[in-house]
């Protein structure tokens, strides 16, 4: 059962769903339909985790990875079936939640798939589609409280924290994507003018986690200039184009997107 778990990267899936009850917090009413939806987005996020691995089991034997599959703890057939399950049972929850939920999930669970099977290995849109699928929560949270246009901004927000990380994980995995046969970013331009790629998104970010002042208030802007502002200022300082540097930074932009959490719910309360 540990294995399965790990195959779904627990971590990753919850903080998924509990960013979708957010997305309903922001927009003004967390109810049991935002639990459901926080359930259908674990439910997918693993399938869509496990399934991956699924796809990557010859590389990641190659590499030397320790994960479930490449390692004999968990069979690729197995493996399948368990995120072809998980893909199911999300979507059968969205179907009774109701026909916008289905089709938003279905939509998410192709789009997951399309991603494992070939988008992963064209340039730039490997790491849109990843961004865009980690944002997508807020939307679908908020339509749980019947206005999704107040989760543009965490949608906007969560793209322009997703884009840099997806872009810096790249540059670590270079050896593992040359395998796969994908072309990344950094593999196309270089170290340092990826650094420079990822300092431009992050401070395009900064200029904009001022403007829902007004919609979240002073404890949104407090928070969000100590946890996210601050250490923004500090990667356009620090990020060298080095594989230590973007190590350093990718962990921290991790810890930025809790930081952003906080900095929406505090607002959103």
């Amino acid at each position: 059962m540990r294995d399965y778990i790990e195959l779904i990267r627990p971590f990753n899936a919850i903080f998924a769903g509990v960013c979708t009850m957010l997305g309903a917090v922001l927009a003004g009413d967390l109810n049991v339909l935002s639990i459901i939806a926080a359930l259908v987005v674990f439910l997918i996020a693993g399938g869509g985790n496990a399934f991956n691995d699924y796809m990557d089991r010859e590389v990641d034997k190659k590499l030397g990875k320790k994960k479930p599959i490449p390692s004999g703890k968990i069979k690729p057939e197995n493996a399948l079936y368990f995120s072809i399950a998980l893909f199911a049972c999300g979507n059968l929850v969205a179907f009774f939640m109701g026909k916008p939920y289905f089709i938003f999930a279905l939509v998410v669970t192709v789009l997951l798939i399309l991603y494992s099977l070939f988008l992963k290995k064209i340039l730039i849109v490997s790491n849109v589609t990843v961004a865009l699928l980690g944002s997508l929560v807020f939307p679908f949270g908020a339509m749980t409280a019947g206005n999704v246009r107040l989760s543009t901004f965490p949608f906007i927000f969560a793209f322009l924290l997703h884009l840099p990380r997806e872009i810096l994980k790249d540059a670590l995995d270079i050896e593992g994507d040359k395998i796969r046969g994908i072309r990344s970013i950094p593999q196309v331009i270089g170290f340092p003018k990826t650094s420079l790629v990822v300092k431009f998104i992050l401070l395009l970010l900064l200029l904009l986690t001022p403007l829902p002042y007004r919609l979240y208030g002073r404890e949104y802007l407090f928070a969000v200039l100590f946890l996210v502002d601050l250490p923004i200022l500090y990667l356009s300082i620090a990020l060298f184009p080095t594989e230590k540097s973007f190590s350093q930074s990718e962990k921290l932009l991790k810890f930025m997107m809790v930081g952003g959490f906080i900095s929406l719910l505090l607002g959103g309360i």
